[in-house]
Order: C-alpha cells, then sequence, then structure tokens
C-alpha cells in the first residue's frame, strides 16, 4: 500500500523528471511528497527578511528536507547553490 504524506501527496520515493535541475519549480508540476519538497525548498529563495534567512540557515532548513530524499544526482549541487544564495544574503543583509 502507498503510503500518504504531506498535503495527502503519495510518499513514493521518486522525482518528477526535471524538477531537480530547477531552482523555480511550479506548484502544478508537483505530483508526489519529493516533489513537494523542492517546491518548498525552491520557495526559500523568496524570503525577504533576514532574520528568516538566517533561520533557515541556522536550523539547516535545506539539509533536513534534502537528507529525507532519494540519492539523486542533482541534490548535492542544489544544496550548495541555495547555501551560497542564502550566505550571500545574509552578508549582504537582503
Amino acid at each position: 500500500m502507498l503510503q500518504r504524506g504531506t498535503h495527502n501527496l503519495a510518499d513514493d520515493g521518486r522525482v518528477s523528471g526535471g524538477l531537480v535541475d530547477r531552482l523555480e519549480i511550479s506548484y502544478r508540476r508537483v505530483s508526489n511528497l519529493n516533489d513537494m519538497k523542492l517546491f518548498q525548498i525552491s520557495m526559500i529563495q523568496d524570503l525577504n527578511f533576514p532574520a528568516a534567512v538566517r533561520a533557515v540557515l541556522d536550523i539547516n532548513v535545506i539539509e533536513v528536507i534534502l537528507d529525507s530524499m532519494p540519492c539523486l544526482s542533482g541534490l548535492k549541487s542544489l544544496k550548495n547553490s541555495l547555501n551560497a544564495y542564502l550566505e550571500k544574503a545574509v552578508f549582504f543583509n537582503l
């Protein structure tokens, strides 16, 4: 039996094609739990408050979410890109 996760999406261990390579993901492309995780991570780029950016870095939100996903090529690059983006945002105080 297929388990259901966040937003009642299937936790089938898959990621829809092409989503790992994108930093902007449309909600319309979300079809399973791992797609939702990538969608949530993509919204990190929209943070406007320095305290929110620092909190995401301090509690390792990106790592926690990505570590809960299957090992896929591109996730390490995605993690590095987002962390660099956040570090730059903190440095320049958004």
